[in-house]
């Protein structure tokens, strides 16, 4: 233990000397509370992030970056699924070679979009153990961006995608109240008290991992910009194929209980994205709109989608305050036959209107917010979050996330995932 202490100081020591954008460290900690509590899951989660990030000039126009994160998360009740997450948002050389610079290393890219909802950004896996803050999980591989005359373009190669981290089974995000959210007109059937989940089988369709890449282009003009998106490589949302077992109660119409515990498989299937859009400033309104067609590849078949996603955005001056605030429509098309498919929160924004906003309060706090009304499932979801930086080195913030529900059984049984989280975070 002495010896892995001294060695790990030497290591710091060492970095933090040789690097001319000298290693920087923060620490963060959060703490969610489900309020109401789902039955039979946790009502407390907990995470814990340690971040370190900093630049070494090897030469002009070579530089090795480096921006990595650790996090761990706790629930507060039995955890089937503890894990340590790096994240290297950034990690390897940067450069120029005149023409155009490159990453080769661990990095992110996030194709232009909308704020809430941007429906290119499918390139990484996403860590969803919290679905409505998810975070992208940085890929291996090469990415290229160059600039000729009004045009912008990247190219990006990864030999191996990483995989998206769903939420451990004790976690509130699974289905636990009322009817089960499949979507079937079939039946109607009722979740137990005592729900459980256990994964059983997790299988990989046609190499979907494997020599993914893609590439972005921005036309730009004074007033308006052009955008283009392909990608082809692993969907980071896998097909979700729960198994249950029903006592029947009724057959016309078909109603049952189901008995636990629900074993879920999973599939991770390949995919093909190709879209574009445009996004323009007409005086104090920016109006954004991208649409894309997916191509999804299961074992026997392929199914086709269609989705599209509108923004204006606009703001004004209160006092000493800037009141920046936007409405989003999203709509999804989808051909394939998901009956037998568990529906999930990913899903909300599928048929949804949303309508968002942001207050700088004072120059060191702001407050932030969105209404977002799923037409497809009739409810609610109402986000509100305050940020306060207390000092250059010390902020917090506090979120509370409301689901006022319908009567659809995807909605219904999310009727206690109500929340409360607080993040404090540390730069030194």
């Amino acid at each position: 233990m002495k010896t892995t202490t001294v060695l790990f100081s030497i290591l710091i020591f060492v970095s933090t000397s040789a690097f001319a954008d000298p290693l920087r460290f923060a620490v963060s900690t959060e703490l969610q509370s489900f309020y109401l509590n789902p039955k039979n899951s946790s009502n407390l989660f907990s995470k814990y992030e340690f971040k370190t990030f900093g630049q070494y000039d090897l030469t002009k126009n070579l530089s090795f970056k480096a921006d990595m994160s650790v996090n761990y998360v706790q629930l507060s009740s039995k955890q089937d699924q503890k894990q340590t997450v790096f994240n290297p948002n950034e990690l390897g050389f940067k450069g120029s070679l005149g023409i155009f610079d490159y990453q080769l290393g661990s990095w992110t890219v996030v194709p232009e979009g909308t704020d809430l909802n941007n429906i290119f950004d499918v390139v990484h896996a996403k860590d969803y153990r919290q679905p409505f803050a998810s975070e992208n999980l940085a890929s291996t591989g090469i990415l290229i961006k160059s600039h000729a005359f009004n045009f912008d373009y990247s190219l990006f190669y990864i030999p191996t995608n990483r995989k998206s981290i769903l939420p451990d089974t004790q976690s509130p995000w699974w289905p636990r109240t009322d009817t089960f959210p499949i979507q079937s007109n079939s039946g109607t059937f009722y979740l137990p008290d005592n729900t459980t989940y256990l994964y059983r089988n997790e299988t990989d369709v046609k190499k979907p991992f494997a020599d993914n890449f893609g590439a972005t282009g921005k036309l730009s003009f004074s007033f308006i910009d052009f955008h283009l998106f392909y990608f082809s490589g692993a969907n980071q949302i896998p097909q979700i194929s729960p198994h249950i077992t029903v006592d029947t109660i009724s057959l016309t119409p078909l109603i049952g209980n189901i008995r636990g515990p629900i074993d879920i498989d999973l599939a991770w299937i390949k995919s093909e994205h190709l879209g574009g859009g445009f996004s323009s400033t007409l005086g104090p309104v920016i109006v954004k709109s991208f649409c894309k067609n997916e191509k999804d590849f299961y074992a026997d078949e392929t199914s086709p989608s269609t989705s599209c996603t509108a923004a204006v955005e606009s703001g004004f001056n209160i006092y000493k305050s800037t009141f920046h605030y936007f409405l989003q429509v999203n709509r999804l098309w989808r051909e394939h036959d998901v009956s037998k498919e568990l529906e999930t929160l990913l899903g909300f924004f599928d048929k949804s209107t949303a309508l968002g906003f942001l207050v700088d309060v004072g120059s060191e706090s702001n407050l932030s917010g969105a209404v977002i009304y799923n037409e497809k499932s009739p409810s609610v979801l109402s986000s509100l979050h305050y940020e306060i930086n207390w000092t250059d080195r010390f902020k917090t913030n506090l979120a509370v996330n409301v689901l006022t529900v319908g009567n659809e059984p995807l909605t219904k049984s999310y009727d206690a995932t109500d929340n409360v989280s607080l993040k404090l975070s540390y730069n030194f």
